[in-house]
């Protein structure tokens, strides 16, 4: 015989948490949910084992799961695809590359061109003073877009950069059913990854098992733990 479950009456204040928790989840993160092409935090772990079969998850007992084998981590290393941590790369030839990059766009092109074609009919007929105002007009105007958009790629550039060096250099995997630590830049999509007390979480990921775990974001949120 099935006996009935008692329910437990919230308090007001717990009340008042749960219902600004669920219209935090119903509207602030709705648009991050739509944009986001990950699911596997919705997923079942057997929804998983389906999904990542070379993984080797053991639903049952999480902990002895076997994770990838060292071939097939190779193999998947070397596609950049099946990458993991992907780390900000500069352009090359230093800043003044950086910014004559700042042209090659569709928009600035055709000002370039009819800055160009203005300085052009001037030089044919000095009379044409409108023209070279004009093309005057357009330059100023096409290298102050092309500044603050150098300007902008520079500083997301810096703030990438600083991020990624929060990133655990190292971190700790299970491939063969064995833990090995290897460079957080060789972690891979289907990697089991070991988080242990003092470990910094080196990527995305979704627990499949925790035992009294706890995570201190404050260093990237900006709050007090």
């Amino acid at each position: 015989m099935l006996q009935k479950r008692k329910k437990h009456k919230l308090s007001t204040g717990q009340q008042k948490m749960k219902d600004v928790s669920e219209a935090f989840q119903q509207n602030l993160l709705r648009d991050i949910k739509l944009d986001s092409p990950f699911r596997e935090h919705q997923m079942t772990i057997e929804q998983l084992v389906d999904i990542y079969p070379l993984s080797r998850i053991n639903h049952i007992q999480p902990t002895k799961s076997v994770g990838l084998n060292d071939d097939e981590a190779e193999i998947k290393l070397s596609s950049a695809t099946e990458k993991n941590v992907i780390y900000p790369k500069n352009r090359k030839g230093g800043k003044f590359q950086a910014f004559l990059h700042q042209f090659k766009n569709t928009f600035r092109i055709l000002l370039l061109i009819a800055t160009f074609l203005c300085f052009l009919i001037f030089a044919l007929d000095q009379s044409r003073t409108k023209e070279l105002a004009m093309g005057i007009i357009l330059a100023v105007v096409l290298i102050v877009m092309c500044f603050i958009s150098y300007y902008e790629e520079l500083n997301t550039f810096k703030q990438i950069s600083t991020f990624q060096s929060m990133i655990a250099i190292d971190c700790t995997v299970i491939r063969c059913g064995r833990k090995i630590i290897i460079p957080s830049s060789d972690l891979i999509i289907g990697d089991l990854v070991w988080i242990q007390n003092g470990d910094r979480i080196p990527a995305d990921m979704r627990l499949i098992y925790c035992d009294d775990l706890q995570v201190e974001t404050s260093w990237l949120s900006g709050e007090n733990a």
